[in-house]
């Protein structure tokens, strides 16, 4: 559960077409204004450094697909230091996350 949301109000929206090294997609800009916030917990936890990189690893994971061998090849490079960042400031939590994405990394060796 969260600790903490907010609902809005679309008030504009685009569509269109979107190009990039991938290919072509169709994409959606929403504008949209806030009605509410709830803050359900006093304290809550920060993030720190590891879930971002946590976070990068996971996003390159899923264009591996689509990317070409030198993209690929640029994705496998950068999780030596998505690693080496989530190793040092980690906890125990996002060490064995990267383990597992690391796992389906290797599958593209």
């Amino acid at each position: 559960s969260a600790d903490a949301y907010f609902t809005a109000r679309v008030t504009a929206q685009k569509t269109g077409p979107r190009k990039d090294r991938f290919g072509s997609t169709e994409l959606t800009i929403i504008q949209a204004r806030v009605e509410k916030t709830v803050k359900l917990a006093e304290c809550v936890h920060p993030l720190n450094r590891a879930i971002y990189g946590i976070i990068e690893a996971l996003v390159n994971l899923t264009r591996m697909e689509m990317a070409d061998q030198e993209t690929r090849q640029i994705y496998i490079n950068r999780m030596s230091e998505i690693s080496r960042l989530v190793n040092r400031v980690g906890g125990l939590g996002d060490k064995e996350a990267l383990k597992r994405i690391q796992k389906k990394y290797d599958d593209y060796k």
